[in-house]
Parts: structure tokens; C-alpha cells; sequence
């Protein structure tokens, strides 16, 4: 067995690494995995995305994406110096698009039923994986943040970009941004 992390930038990257690393070890796309104790991880690039596909058609898996209120994303994303541009906007449509076509397992790390979630990969990977919730891979580059010339999308165009995907089923409201569980940081 040999999982799949396909994550969005800021929805808990580290903290999914961190999860799936009591169990596997880390490997990129592209690299070869001999055995059943690697994952494969990248964020959902376009051709991450394909390479993705092909190695789940070939018996790789399961495939694991993870969630973060968006909103939250975008704040870090901002926080961290990075504007919400064309690849932000592409990093989404990938993750629902290999979603919709896919068995996966979604990993939110900021809902209330976070924990249900952790329990169901636990047991489609036979491990016993546990956490205690707190933010991992959080940082500013050099401690200080990042000045952007550009800001991209305003907050507002961001949330009408992100209004076509199904945030609701992990009890987002994308107007009425409210934070349940104690991963929300400054970054």
C-alpha cells in the first residue's frame, strides 16, 4: 500500500506529512518506491495531479487530500508573502477534480469532526495514527513577512473563485468564516 498526499499550499501540508510519517517515508513523484513503507506527496499541481492519476490506476493508495477553511488559507497564503494568482486558483480545481474521480480520503484539520476523519484513515491504512492537533511547518521566511507587489485577488474575488467547490460539506461558509477547532495561527 502506498498513499497519496495531494494538499493545496497552507491546509496542513506538514501537519499530513506528520501524520503519514508514523507509518511511511516520504517520496516526490518520480522517484521509485520499492515497497509498501513510502507515500508518494506533492501539492495538486497540474502534472502532479496526472502522475497521481496513473499511479492510482496502477493499484497506488489510497488517495489522501487535505482541507483547511479557506479562508484560513488565504490569510496564511497573505501572511507568507504569497499572492492568490492563477496557480492558487489551479491548486484548488485539481484537488476537487481528482476528488470527484477517485475513492480519497479527505483530511481537515480544522473541523470539529477532524478526528472522525483521522479515525477512518487509521483504519484504511491499519495504523493507528494520532495527533494532538497542534500546527506543524508554521513560519514566516527570515521571521519577518514577505513584501508582494502584487496582492492578486482581493479576499472577496478569492471567495467568489472558491464559491464553485463544496466547502460546505466540512462546514465552511465561505461569508461567514468561523473557526471550531484551535488550528487557526496568525500564519
Amino acid at each position: 500500500m502506498n498513499p497519496i498526499l495531494l494538499t493545496v499550499p497552507n491546509t496542513g501540508t506538514h501537519f499530513a506529512q506528520s501524520i503519514l510519517e508514523q507509518r511511511f517515508d516520504r517520496h516526490y513523484f518520480g522517484e521509485t518506491i520499492r515497497n509498501d513503507r513510502h507515500y508518494w506527496f506533492s501539492h495538486a499541481e497540474q502534472r502532479k495531479c496526472a502522475e497521481a492519476r496513473r499511479l492510482i490506476e496502477n493499484g497506488a493508495g489510497p488517495l489522501i487530500l487535505t482541507m483547511r477553511n479557506p479562508i484560513d488559507n488565504i490569510r496564511s497564503r497573505w501572511k507568507r508573502g504569497y499572492k492568490l494568482d492563477a496557480d492558487w486558483e489551479l491548486f484548488w480545481r485539481n484537488l476537487f477534480l481528482i476528488a470527484e474521480d477517485f475513492d480519497h480520503f479527505w483530511l481537515p484539520i480544522d473541523t470539529e469532526d477532524r478526528d472522525e476523519y483521522l479515525d477512518m484513515l487509521s483504519e484504511a491504512l491499519d495504523f493507528p495514527f494520532k495527533t494532538d492537533w497542534e500546527p506543524r511547518g508554521v513560519y514566516t521566511p527570515n521571521g519577518r513577512e514577505r513584501e508582494i507587489e502584487d496582492d492578486g485577488l482581493t479576499m472577496d474575488e478569492a471567495l467568489d473563485y472558491l464559491s464553485q467547490f463544496p466547502f460546505e460539506q466540512f462546514g465552511y461558509d465561505l461569508w461567514q468564516p468561523q473557526h471550531s477547532q484551535p488550528y487557526i495561527t496568525d500564519a
